[in-house]
């Protein structure tokens, strides 16, 4: 938390109206209010007197019990409050600012003060946080700040205080994420805009974010929620037993430390936590040249390298540098999951008959319809089956003939199938056939 500076603000402190030190255009609108209406000006909005144990009051009701509302609720339109002035109020943050932080309703305000301006907006409750973007500025330097403040706080105490005081109470759930210069004209224009919603859920932190989670509070919300990954991470054969948040970081810290399979652990506990929290999703795909090519083969291949108690030291290395890979952002990407269609055996079988199918000889399927069309050679398998890889999702008419006459008398129907991303579609026998010249109309699969 950068440092606030401390200013009695008496009969000395300027109004907004009377600056003379300041741009002629007022700066960035802290408030992201719209024209005229905007706190960070002090154009149009009168100031909200407020009387301080009527605020004492606000803060005394506590948010618990008496807020209704979603747990989950990204907001998209706020209810702008009346811009305060320590000059002529004593509670610069009126009700209107006191009740919706207080409820983690949508509201955005804030006040001047005798070296700058005060600022915050409720951007979104998520859970048992109501997620707040704070501004502090102080003669031209801003500090931002994105705060997950516990929804049993409520409405905090130093938000009645004044002179750059406002997160005094909150200071270890807020994290400051800008800092730029008013009067420079470094800063952009809207201080108190809300984190954008992510596009991608291919956002992976790094192991020291998450070891930093189990130090205690943090802005991210994730210490409260390590407990609830437990059940998560122990599908890993590699963290069989892992119970709570305590066991957790005990793996996210290798002991000893200079241990390389203690390192590709937890490693792999950050890759698990990234997963279980939503930060990787199925869809992730990861850009090295080697495989496993999607988040998830990478998480078996991982678990299967350090779960195996014959593991040796190449082992480790190799399941180090693939959890690191992923967790750094340098080896993921969001893209479109390939899918891949498998014939069985028996469907192998039946179309191409005894000898028709030599392992390990290409055979060729057409792809009528479909996100790709034409034909595609993959190598013959009659034990595995045939599958055709790297497929983009989305529903086919797949022709897999053998040649363009019928074979033995049955012609087969094409098929309409569904690959599905980062996923199989297996074609099974019994397949279908079709009546054309010179060929045997029965259908089945023998």
């Amino acid at each position: 938390m950068a440092r606030f500076f401390m200013v009695l603000c008496v009969g000395s402190c300027l109004s907004p109206q009377a600056r003379t030190d300041r741009p002629a255009d007022g700066g960035p609108d802290l408030g992201g209010a719209g024209p005229g209406r905007s706190w960070r000006t002090g154009a149009s909005s009168p100031h909200e007197a407020m009387a301080s144990d009527e605020a004492a009051a606000i803060l005394d009701s506590g948010a618990e019990g008496e807020c209704g509302g979603a747990d989950f609720v990204d907001y998209s339109s706020w209810t702008t409050c009346a811009s305060g002035d320590c000059a002529v109020d004593s509670t610069p943050f009126g009700a209107c600012v006191l009740d919706g932080v207080g409820c983690c309703e949508p509201v955005v305000g804030g006040y001047f003060w005798g070296l700058g301006h005060e600022g915050l907006k409720v951007c979104a409750r998520d859970g048992d946080a109501c997620v707040i973007r704070a501004v502090s500025e102080t003669e031209g330097r801003v500090d931002a700040y994105l705060c997950r403040v516990p929804r049993s706080v409520g409405a905090w105490p130093s938000l009645l205080g004044c002179n750059g005081t406002m997160l005094d109470d909150v200071a270890a759930y807020c994290e400051l994420t800008l800092q730029c210069n008013d009067w420079l004209g470094t800063c952009p224009t809207d201080l108190l805009a809300c984190p954008e919603k992510a596009d991608s859920a291919c956002q992976p932190k790094t192991q020291g974010f998450w070891k930093r989670q189990c130090e205690g509070p943090h802005p991210s919300g994730e210490p409260e929620r390590l407990s609830g990954y437990a059940a998560c991470v122990d599908d890993a054969r590699t963290f069989a037993g892992v119970a709570d948040a305590v066991e957790i970081c005990d793996r996210l810290h290798p002991q000893p430390n200079s241990d390389k399979c203690e390192q590709a652990e937890a490693q792999f506990m950050a890759l698990e936590l990234n997963a279980c929290s939503g930060r990787l999703a199925p869809s992730c795909c990861t850009s090295s040249d080697r495989e496993p090519s999607t988040v998830v083969e990478a998480v078996a291949e991982v678990d299967a390298l350090l779960a195996n108690p014959d593991r040796g030291f190449d082992d480790c290395v190799s399941a180090q540098a693939i959890a690191d890979g992923i967790n750094s952002g340098r080896t993921v990407a969001d893209c479109t999951c390939m899918g891949r269609l498998v014939l069985d055996p028996i469907t192998v079988e039946f179309i191409w008959g005894s000898g028709q199918c030599v392992d390990g000889q290409d055979v060729t399927v057409t792809m009528l319809s479909g996100p790709v069309t034409g034909s595609i050679s993959a190598p013959c398998d009659t034990v595995a089956g045939i599958t055709l890889e790297g497929l983009p999702p989305g529903d086919y008419v797949i022709d897999i003939r053998l040649a363009s006459v019928c074979y033995e008398g049955i012609l087969i129907e094409p098929l309409s199938v569904t690959v599905p991303p980062c996923g199989e579609v297996v074609v099974p026998a019994p397949l279908w056939c079709r009546d054309a010249a010179g060929c045997d109309d029965a259908c089945g699969g023998g």
